[in-house]
């Protein structure tokens, strides 16, 4: 916790393998770790004793990001991972809704959040409403709940997943399409590899973690 001892209530400390290290534990009280605000709740620390993950215990704004009193990640670095936001905002040139999750890199670049306005993404047109999740500057994942993610000629929704060169890899499919001279129906939930060829969708390996 820094140079104060953390307030842990004391049968709930578990530490690293072969260390004194906390790996989580749940505080007494709330308290000021590392110039967070935490709330009396679980708390996450990295080997090297890095904050990493906690119950806010109010409002604050961290890295330029106005952050409900709810779970906060963070980066070993410190930089903010992710959090809700109390308000919709823009988020590095991206119209973020309020009350939802918003993601950050660990050198703060846009990571992903649910959309108040339409975005593009290397020419994947993503509607208002739909979270857009990026990894390694391009789009991975999608979560369409009203009018579909345009991915050249498909139009997909409910989930769907890209590769690094925009081709989509997963897709329920918002309408007719032929892909690689298949038809497929409305619904129907279609694999593609990095070259658009139709796959089985067991032989992609999504992660489906943020």
């Amino acid at each position: 916790c820094g140079e104060e001892p953390c307030p842990c209530e004391e049968d709930s400390i578990s530490t690293f393998q072969g260390t004194d290290e906390i790996r989580q534990c749940t505080l007494a009280e709330p308290a000021e770790i590392q110039g967070h605000a935490v709330g009396a709740n679980l708390v996450y620390f990295d080997a090297d004793g890095n904050l990493v993950q906690y119950i806010a215990g109010r409002e604050q704004t961290l890295d330029g990001i106005p952050c409900q009193a709810k779970q906060v990640q963070l980066h070993s670095n410190g930089n903010l991972r992710a959090c809700m936001a109390t308000e919709d905002l823009e988020v590095k040139g991206y119209s973020c809704r309020g009350s939802q999750m918003v993601y950050l890199t660990e050198n703060g670049s846009f990571m992903g959040c649910r959309l108040t306005e339409e975005a593009t993404f290397d020419g994947i047109v993503v509607p208002p409403r739909a979270t857009a999740i990026v990894r390694d500057g391009s789009l991975y994942r999608t979560h369409a709940w009203g009018d579909p993610v345009e991915a050249g000629d498909l139009r997909c929704t409910g989930k769907a997943f890209f590769h690094p060169n925009g081709q989509p890899g997963e897709c329920e499919l918002a309408e007719p399409a032929t892909i690689g001279g298949t038809s497929f129906a409305e619904g129907d939930r279609v694999c593609m590899d990095a070259g658009g060829a139709v796959v089985e969708c067991s032989v992609l390996d999504w992660d489906q973690t943020i």
